[in-house]
């Protein structure tokens, strides 16, 4: 596993290749469906709505509903 991989179950986060693999194949998922996926990935704890939103949209005023939508 190299650095910034996170293995769950039969996924691979590849953060440096942006990809979500699973058995080495790529997953469709987009950019922000990876970025939400790096946050919770990288806490053991409990992960804030305001964490999730800033990491979909740095510096960006979103409707709540766009997380649903990633999600």
């Amino acid at each position: 596993m190299g650095a910034g991989e996170t293995t769950f179950g039969p996924f691979v986060l590849d953060r440096s290749r942006m990809a979500l693999l699973q058995a080495g194949k790529p997953v469709a998922l987009g950019q922000r469906g990876i970025a939400l996926l790096s946050v919770l990935a990288d806490h053991d704890d409990v992960v804030t709505k305001a964490q999730l939103m800033e990491a979909g949209w740095p510096g960006t005023i979103v409707e709540e509903g766009n997380l649903t939508v990633q999600i």
